[in-house]
């Protein structure tokens, strides 16, 4: 009986401490919500922001907002942000580390009517365990537009159509003096939910005048051009900007505003050197008109088969090959650059059975993923010659979609010139066998005739000189001695024979030991450096680690041309869809995969 006690309390202690590691895990787990700071005002989006730090690397983490909106307001998202800290410590020589994942959800929050309003609640899932966090109470005002400042946004358009970029032109005016557009273009933030809906491809700042954009992601800056002009009678100056929006999907946007808040100043006073300084200020407020257009969906009808996704104008096509001269059977290596003016980071190469015939050149499997620089989208794909007849690399053709002309265009590539032969047979003809001194004789007369029967036509193309007489010595007795010869019958025809061939192979195994080829070595070198960088993109961010395996495996695809790719090809079109996605996901196993299948795919390029 005491036994079984003992054992029972054992049992409780283990359940214990069980329990309380699990409770530590939990609470090593922070979750808490944060807003943006006040005040807010209508039509103006805020932020609210769901923190979950301490994970462990690998969780699966799911947040939404788990409550019934109220009317007026506005939300959209999560956009999901994923960061990741590192921790190592030496503690009596032994060396431990660990590594934890922060992970924030932001949610946009709009009011079109003033008010005070509770948003909430909010949902988080961890590894099936769930958690509720109480919603926020917000206070919406009404912030009244100022007569002294306007705001102007204007598309080139009312339809556009999904993949075509479009510029959105936004204007800041303001009417006062310069000290006071200094002051409220240092507090100047234009916020709308139409940075968060849509994808825009901005480029980085070349100017200190910029143009500050507010959006979920953060602070967007913009070149801004100042200029002044004069409006009803009023002096203005007026800051130019601009956005290029790239339509996703088909839809119809209605009455979508842009707002501009700053703070203007009420009083001056003077600073200590007796320079003009701010003395009260109150918010100010201006507003666009609201803004409708169409996005259509790129038709169906007349589309070519060369079409792949682009849309914009100006689009050329440039094919160069790595050789001109082959065999059938050798393969060709294809650099394809893509370039003009539209969406050349979603556009895919044609499929290659429409660009070349299958009867004539070997193709492979999948289409190749590209590498995106500037205005200019390269492709490399290897094609093999089937057909003797073929006598060039063909024009190939690319197509898009113009929407200003809202018709499919096509260009095409320069034809190669190419000349093929067939592959070495070596043929029965090829051998030369010792012939008998009587077919000798009977055969030299007619082949000396032959042959100066060609000499004398001038037109012989091809000479066989099987059986011909071409040696110095003239002893016919001497140049047709017989195997038969009791000399040749004795050991040292087959010694001489051995001894050649023992001096060749050990030529062989003495050069091949001796100096390894400088093309070999620099390829393990690559090797080895290309899955080290696969190995560490592990511990990186997903866009960041994307990046880095794609371009470990492009260089391996450049220096093992012949080895199979079809494996490395489907993980860089994967990993160019993680890095030019427009949201970021939590993917660490993802990353695990993608790293794992990285290496599979390396060492089958190199052929181990």
């Amino acid at each position: 009986m005491a036994d079984l006690k003992h054992k029972a309390q054992s049992l409780w202690m283990i359940l214990g401490w069980l329990a309380s590691l699990v409770a530590t895990q939990v609470s090593a787990q922070d979750i808490r919500l944060a807003q943006q700071r006040g005040p807010y005002y209508v039509d103006e989006p805020m932020m609210i922001q769901v923190q979950v730090n301490g994970l462990q690397p690998g969780k699966n983490v799911e947040c939404k907002f788990s409550g019934d909106p109220r009317a007026g307001i506005t939300i959209e998202g999560p956009q999901i942000g994923q960061s990741t800290n590192s921790f190592t410590q030496i503690i009596n020589g032994q060396v431990s580390s660990s590594e934890t994942v922060n992970m924030k959800f932001s949610f946009t929050v709009t009011s079109s009517q003033p008010g005070e309003f509770t948003v909430g609640p909010f949902t988080v899932n961890v590894e099936g365990r769930t958690k509720e966090l109480d919603g926020v109470t917000l206070e919406f005002g009404q912030l009244e537009e100022d007569e002294n400042m306007r705001l102007e946004v204007s598309l080139p358009r009312e339809k556009f159509y999904v993949g075509e970029k479009v510029p959105v032109t936004i204007r800041w005016l303001y009417s006062g003096d310069r000290n006071g557009l200094q002051y409220a273009f240092s507090n100047l933030q234009i916020r709308s939910p139409l940075f968060d809906q849509f994808e825009f491809d901005d480029s980085p700042p070349s100017t200190r005048t910029t143009l500050s954009i507010a959006t979920a992601q953060g602070i967007v800056e913009v070149d801004a051009e100042v200029t002044q002009e004069v409006r009803d009678g009023n002096d203005y100056f007026a800051l130019t900007g601009s956005r290029t929006l790239i339509a996703g999907k088909a839809g119809t946007i209605d009455g979508i505003r842009v707002t501009s808040r700053t703070q203007r100043v009420t009083a001056w006073g003077r600073d200590f050197f007796g320079d003009p300084r701010p003395r009260s200020s109150q918010a100010a407020l201006a507003s666009s008109q609201p803004l409708k257009f169409e996005i259509l969906p790129i038709p169906t009808a007349n589309r070519p088969a060369t079409f792949s996704g682009g849309v914009g104008r100006g689009f050329t096509i440039d094919v160069v090959t790595n050789r001109s001269v082959v065999r059938v059977g050798d393969p060709i290596s294809l650099d394809v650059s893509l370039k003009g003016d539209g969406n050349l980071e979603q556009v895919a190469l044609p499929p290659l059975a429409s660009l070349l015939d299958s009867k004539q050149f070997q193709l492979p499997t999948e289409t190749p993923a590209g590498v995106f620089s500037g205005n200019t989208k390269q492709f490399k794909v290897s094609v093999r010659v089937s057909d003797r007849a073929v006598n060039q690399l063909p024009a190939l053709q690319f197509s898009w979609f113009d929407p200003q002309q809202e018709k499919f265009v096509s260009t095409s590539s320069k034809p190669i010139a190419l000349q093929v032969t067939d592959a070495q047979i070596v043929s029965s003809r090829d051998v030369v066998s010792v012939r008998s001194q009587s077919d000798a004789r009977e055969e030299q007369p007619e082949q000396s005739s032959s042959l100066a029967a060609a000499n004398r036509s001038g037109v012989a193309d091809r000479l066989e000189f099987l059986g011909a007489n071409l040696a110095i010595e003239r002893n016919v007795q001497t140049l047709m001695l017989s195997s038969s010869s009791p000399w040749m019958q004795s050991w040292i025809v087959p010694v001489a024979y051995l001894l050649g061939f023992a001096s060749i192979l050990l030529a062989v195994i003495v050069q091949r030991r001796g100096k390894r080829p400088a093309e070999q070595l620099k390829l393990r070198s690559l090797l080895k450096q290309c899955l080290a960088d696969i190995r560490a993109s592990e511990s990186k961010p997903l866009k960041v680690a994307s990046q880095q395996i794609a371009e470990a495996l492009r260089r391996l695809i450049a220096a093992f041309p012949d080895c199979d790719r079809n494996l490395a090809n489907s993980i860089i079109g994967e990993c160019d869809g993680h890095h030019y996605a427009p949201t970021v996901v939590n993917g660490t196993e993802i990353q695990r995969d993608l790293v794992r299948r990285a290496l599979i795919a390396a060492e089958q390029l190199a052929g181990k």
